[in-house]
């Protein structure tokens, strides 16, 4: 009676089993139950998109950024030769004032000259 108890449960085991891989082929959520046609075009779909999708899709953004870079280098050149222009106005401006400025001071200096000299005559006598 043991033996025949021993081989109900291991029956029972392999029926189990058996259920499962045949339940887990029947809920393939991978391949949406279609058995092995699905496996083979997700497996299609999939080799697609790492073979021929992907690659040019990274293609398309490396030359996306050599471009962008590229203008960026044209856009910095440009800003620079403007700050150089834009330096050299902002020299020429402070040129003039500075001359300006010099002018003013002599100005200053020359007129408190001419008032206190003849003030500094009448006090020395």
């Amino acid at each position: 009676m043991l033996f025949f108890f021993c081989q109900v449960i291991n029956a029972s085991i392999v029926i189990a089993g058996l259920t499962t891989v045949i339940f887990a082929q029947t809920t393939d959520s991978l391949s949406g139950g279609a058995g092995w046609i699905g496996a083979g075009l997700l497996g299609a779909v999939l080799s697609w998109l790492m073979l021929k999708h992907l690659p040019d899709k990274d293609k398309q953004v490396y030359e996306f950024i050599r471009r962008q870079d590229e203008h960026t280098i044209a856009m910095a050149s440009k800003f620079a030769e403007a700050l150089r222009e834009q330096r050299i106005d902002f020299k020429d401006a402070l040129r003039i004032l500075s001359d300006q400025n010099d002018k003013r001071t002599t100005d200053i200096v020359t007129a408190l000259h001419e008032e206190l000299t003849p003030n500094r005559d009448r006090t020395s006598r």
